[in-house]
């Protein structure tokens, strides 16, 4: 019988329902005493406990054995079933893994735009200081009066300034990494259910 991917995912969903119920409610074993007419957990006669106990564990062993069946074309299914997200192709067994891991992808994101915004933060910071400092430099060089010629404020400033400004160093280019990150995190988030429900209400499975 042919049956799609999320027929199959309802039927495991059932069957493992159906398996822990019957599990709970089974009884095989009990007790009997030669002057009862019947067993002392069940109250049936010894035969219908046999039948009955027999056949409950033979219903439960035929329903784990048609979900491990389900559940075997499911997986092979996953592992050759592709979708594409952006510009990245994934079986559908990858792109459920990846929907898994995404925080950790996430986290990363966060940790680079903080270190960004941090880095910026200092050096807005150092900013008023250093102009400051700077400003102090000159008065000190001509005079609080004097209002030098921008050549003469290079001369007088230049090296100051190259020594205490403060400049990112940024060996990933990191606006890049995060604007393409975000991008790739975002797209995969936004399609990653609705393509699953897809590809798993198109994909066909025989058990």
């Amino acid at each position: 019988m042919e049956i799609s991917l999320t027929r199959a995912l309802a039927e495991i969903k059932m069957l493992d329902a159906q398996i822990s119920e019957r599990i709970v409610e089974l009884q095989v074993v009990d007790l009997e005493q030669e002057k009862m007419s019947v067993l002392m957990i069940s109250k049936k006669t010894k035969d219908q406990f046999v039948k009955d106990a027999k056949a409950s564990m033979q219903s439960i062993d035929d329903l784990i054995s048609n979900r491990l069946k389900i559940k075997k074309a499911l997986v092979r299914a996953n592992a050759t079933a592709k979708i594409k997200i952006g510009e990245d192709e994934y079986t559908i067994a990858e792109a459920i893994e990846r929907k898994k891991s995404i925080d950790v992808e996430v986290q990363l994101l966060n940790t680079l735009i903080y270190q960004h915004s941090n880095a910026n933060s200092v050096i807005d910071r150092q900013k008023p200081k250093l102009d400051e400092a700077v400003q102090n430099l000159v008065n000190t060089s001509l005079g609080k009066e004097a209002k030098p010629t921008d050549e003469a404020f290079k001369v007088i400033t230049g090296s100051f300034i190259k020594q205490n400004e403060l400049r990112m160093v940024d060996p990933v280019s990191i606006l890049e990494n995060i604007a393409k990150r975000k991008g790739v995190i975002e797209e995969f988030k936004k399609n990653i259910d609705f393509l699953l429900s897809e590809v798993n209400a198109s994909t066909k499975i025989d058990i």
